[in-house]
């Protein structure tokens, strides 16, 4: 039975692929998502919690100083929210086209 070596040039174009390949898994693991795409994921994330009725879950990533409409602070959107589920079999969120504008860094 005869051993086949792999011809050095074969060999070389497999190590170049195989670097290549490593190099290009490194920098999509490397890539962070956007902060206003990150935001934009959160809110999807509150609107299907909401529409699970996992208030708590909802309430746990409002910020402690939220300010809303008509001077609701956090407290007001919670019982708001505990109303909601409570009085319906079924809660929808529907949310309005959200437009993200960075500041500062």
């Amino acid at each position: 039975m005869e051993i086949v070596k792999p011809r050095p040039k074969a060999r070389a174009a497999a190590w170049i692929t195989l670097c290549l390949l490593t190099m290009l898994s490194s920098l999509t693991g490397c890539q962070r998502t956007p902060p206003d795409q990150r935001l934009r994921d959160q809110i999807a994330r509150m609107q299907s919690q909401i529409e699970a009725k996992d208030i708590g879950q909802v309430m746990a990533q409002v910020a402690d100083d939220f300010s809303g409409n008509d001077a609701m602070d956090k407290h007001a959107l919670h019982n708001l929210l505990r109303a909601q589920v409570l009085s319906r079999q079924q809660v929808g969120a529907t949310l309005a086209p959200v437009t993200v504008k960075m500041q500062g860094g």
